[in-house]
């Protein structure tokens, strides 16, 4: 939700059309396309692209895995794979952190990140070229 409105703030004016393309069978209707965009737009870092993905492989394991749970080998590396924590808190994990631990606490600085990058991609919204009447 939150990288649909750094879209939404940052590409043009015509909010009707930009949230069309963020619709279900549309350019940027799926998470993975969003977060491509808003990385290729440079509004996210390669750090949040990459983790983003992540995040996303994570949150589809659980969708369409029911038996899945936190403590698995598969989840526990792709968890310990996160990197922004580590660049905003703290390089290591501490030793007692669950997988859950370190996504909650992923999760937390991501939504205060991406909140950030609303707010800067507002500032850098592009107008409409009215050049062709």
């Amino acid at each position: 939700m939150l990288l649909a409105h750094i879209l939404l703030a940052f590409l043009s004016e015509c909010k009707k059309e930009v949230e069309r393309l963020q619709d279900y069978n549309h350019p940027l209707g799926i998470f993975n396309n969003k977060i491509t965009m808003c990385y290729y737009l440079v509004l996210i870092d390669k750090t949040i692209k990459e983790d983003l993905t992540l995040a996303n492989k994570i949150r589809n394991k659980f969708a369409h895995d029911l038996a899945m749970y936190f403590d698995s080998k598969l989840l526990q590396s792709w968890c310990r794979e996160l990197k922004r924590h580590k660049i905003s808190l703290t390089p290591f994990h501490p030793n007692d952190a669950t997988n859950r631990d370190l996504s909650q606490v992923w999760v937390h600085q991501h939504i205060r990140y991406l909140n950030g990058c609303v707010s800067i991609a507002r500032n850098q919204k592009r107008p409409l070229s009215h050049n062709f009447k």
